[in-house]
């Protein structure tokens, strides 16, 4: 009997290695060799609804920490995901109309009428940033605000107040300019619409879909936030490290309807996964989300711009998606609708996903590449090949 035993423990020492799981880890540790960064967290959605995580790398260089799936990190402009589809859920419930002048929204607000454009820009311009307003956060007197007051609670019209007068890029719907200044105001408009803070509206939505990891970034002090690293430009007037004990620089509650989110790539890959699949708009709506809107735009691998969706074309098909940046992380996240697959990946560098064949989306697809390249590891569920 001890010598059977004996014979049983490497048995169950030794778990089926997923080769899916292998493969992915060995590229996402390529990914973050090769690109310098501390570290990344990483989460994949498969067809038959298995969830891969992974993470590699340091979630703090000095301690030398390693970074975990456990980890919540900034998405950044992925947020605006969130704030399309409240958006075009209260269109497709009949609330608001997408060609409805933005004035019939907000147009009684004593600053209205210093926005550019504010008499022709509809909810349509703002949702496919072809609103022609400039962006707030690209003023450098923004961030000497934020260096003067990082705990200062924003209000959506302080936001707003940096472009007031300025002139228009360009006349409203003809060309595209991205900025966070056109979610800040579709924000303003779900408020007025309900009646209730647009963070209230968010976390009934992630309460809705079960997204537990997820939390809005209000605050400083956000739970299992890893150390973020920042090579900005001296206009943005930011440390190297913008994490110190797990408190972010200033108050990251200034991104709001921007972004506006801190969470780990599972619960990030989770929302792809169910906004994408068709689990959060009717699917008239969810098509036209991701339908060019037809306006070239200055983002890199030939990238379009849908509502609220960045549309790319690649050798693995359609990819829908957005990608996303505050001081210190950089993130992306993918769906691909001819396979089924969702990936997420959160970096705790601001830097690690820019140049040359490094964008998001040239990350984002290495590592899709990988998962699709992968042997099947059906066969170790089903007991089939």
């Amino acid at each position: 009997m001890h010598h059977a035993l004996f014979l049983c423990i490497p048995a169950l020492a030794a778990p089926a290695v997923d080769p899916t799981q292998a493969a992915l880890q060995k590229a996402l540790d390529a990914l973050v060799r090769d690109s310098g960064m501390p570290g990344a967290s990483l989460a994949v959605i498969l067809k038959d609804g298995r969830m891969l995580t992974l993470a590699s790398g340091v979630a703090d260089r000095e301690t030398v920490a390693q970074m975990t799936p456990q980890h919540r990190l900034f998405s950044g402009s992925i947020g605006k995901t969130y704030v399309a589809a409240l958006v075009l859920r209260a269109a497709a419930a009949g609330q608001l109309g997408l060609d409805d002048l933005l004035s019939k929204h907000l147009g009684r607000e004593p600053w209205f009428q210093g926005l550019p454009n504010a008499a022709t820009v509809t909810l349509r311009h703002l949702l496919t940033h072809t609103a022609g307003m400039p962006e707030y956060v690209g003023k450098e007197a923004v961030w000497k605000a934020i260096v003067a007051a990082p705990d200062k609670v924003w209000s959506p019209a302080e936001r707003l107040a940096f472009i007031l007068g300025d002139a228009p890029l360009f006349e409203a719907g003809k060309g595209f300019g991205y900025a966070d200044s056109h979610y800040i105001l579709l924000g303003m408009v779900l408020e007025r619409l309900y009646g209730i803070p647009l963070e209230a509206q968010e976390r009934a939505l992630l309460t809705e879909l079960g997204l537990k990891e997820t939390v809005i970034s209000d605050r400083r002090d956000l739970p299992m936030l890893p150390t973020g690293y920042s090579s900005l430009p001296p206009m943005f007037h930011m440390p190297q490290k913008v994490v110190e004990s797990g408190r972010y620089v200033f108050n990251p509650q200034l991104e709001w309807a921007g972004g506006g989110f801190a969470s780990t790539a599972a619960d990030l890959a989770r929302w792809g996964a169910a906004l994408y699949g068709g689990k959060v708009l009717p699917q008239p709506w969810l098509r036209w989300m991701v339908t060019d809107s037809g306006v070239k735009t200055d983002f890199p691998d030939g990238a379009t711009y849908g509502l609220g969706a960045i549309l790319w074309q690649s050798q693995l098909g359609l990819t829908w998606g957005h990608s996303g940046f505050v001081p210190g992380f950089n993130a992306v996240l993918q769906h691909l609708p001819k396979q089924g697959v969702t990936l997420a990946l959160l970096c705790n560098s601001d830097v690690a996903l820019k140049g040359q064949g490094r964008t998001p989306h040239a990350a984002a697809q290495r590592l899709l590449r990988a998962v699709l390249a992968a042997p099947s590891s059906d066969s170790r569920s089903s007991g089939m090949h």
